[in-house]
């Protein structure tokens, strides 16, 4: 009897590299389960090295290593993994090794190419940003098709959950969500992080260009402390332009010519600018106003409510609403923003 529980342990052993060592330090990693969101084991790094021990395994799982960003799947036998992450010694993670390193190979020769093509003097900058783009979206259409297609050919596999969670840093559109979710199997579905994904592009679906605005309410948002809801100044009769940011965005901060541009434009009864500060205290906010001598209202202290809302997880949001209240626009950056504008109220 003890021969065949034996035989169903899985042992890991790795090693972190110099770079990894000194960003975790003395640190505990922690092997969790990536369906049930379960904690299997935990060891503590002994110089550049981790153990983790698994008995019986009696189903093949998704996994991961926490904080290494390794995934991995349990089976009976002893993996190792490298400095490099690379995994070596069980069937089901070889063979997610290897996806793995193809896709590091294409991405490595995409780079060395894309950077080619920056340096190269021969081309005009018309030329140039031209096949940068066309670059880009090539690499982003490869991607996402090697993606599907892993899934599709693992349905029945925890490979499956591994493939999309490897690709879903990429997602940021439901289309490109929905057709990679299609091809996921329901154990991939049950994965705490996927449930999150969905749960935030539902968010997004409804909140997408052509939809009418979902509001929300700041309890003490106004300057004064008083409760402001975003229905205070949107679906009023006006284009509203709003702008989530906040003080310490870098990016945030680059669009305020832009912003100041559009308000000292359209300011006036058919349009108005609204800034809406996310996860940002008050004073910080009030200060970044004064600082950049921005003219239009703002809602502060929103935390995460504006953005829980409207399904985005990265700042500057811009967002044009129609007089109703219909969304025009998302995503707006830079001469956009005025380009955008010029579509309504220049009529």
């Amino acid at each position: 009897m003890f021969s065949s529980v034996a035989a169903q342990d899985m042992k890991i052993q790795g090693r972190v590299s110099a770079s990894m060592q000194k960003k975790i330090g003395e640190s505990y990693c922690y092997l969790k389960n990536l369906t049930s969101g379960e904690r299997m084991d935990s060891c503590k790094l002994d110089g550049n090295t981790f153990t983790f021990h698994i008995s019986d395994v009696v189903a093949k799982e998704p996994m991961s290593i926490v904080p290494l960003d390794v995934m991995l799947v349990s089976e009976p036998g002893s993996l190792n993994i490298s400095e490099e992450n690379q995994l070596t010694g069980t069937p089901l993670n070889e063979m997610w090794n290897l996806y793995l390193l193809e896709k590091k190979t294409y991405s490595k020769r995409f780079n060395r190419e894309y950077q080619e093509t920056r340096n190269d003097i021969s081309l005009s900058r018309f030329q140039k940003e031209g096949l940068l783009k066309s670059m880009n979206e090539e690499f982003e259409a490869t991607l996402k098709s090697r993606a599907l297609n892993y899934m599709r050919r693992n349905l029945d596999s925890p490979l499956n959950t591994l493939a999309l969670l490897d690709y879903m840093p990429r997602i940021n559109k439901v289309s490109t969500f929905d057709q990679v979710y299609v091809f996921s199997s329901r154990e991939t579905q049950r994965c705490p992080d996927v449930v999150k994904m969905a749960s935030r592009m539902e968010k997004l679906r409804r909140t997408s260009v052509g939809e009418f605005y979902t509001d929300f309410t700041v309890p003490a948002g106004n300057l004064d402390g008083s409760e402001v809801k975003l229905s205070d100044y949107v679906g009023r009769g006006k284009y509203i332009l709003v702008d989530f940011w906040a003080s310490w965005c870098g990016p945030c901060l680059r669009e305020a010519p832009y912003l100041k541009k559009a308000y000292e434009i359209y300011h006036g009864e058919l349009f108005d600018i609204l800034g809406v500060a996310v996860k940002d205290k008050r004073e910080d906010t009030r200060k970044a106003t004064e600082e950049q001598a921005y003219s239009w209202n703002q809602i502060y202290e929103s935390g995460a409510i504006a953005s829980e809302t409207y399904g985005f997880n990265t700042i500057p949001q811009i967002m044009l609403f129609a007089p109703d209240g219909k969304i025009l626009a998302r995503g707006l950056r830079g001469d956009g923003i005025l380009n955008e504008l010029a579509k309504y109220l220049n009529k």
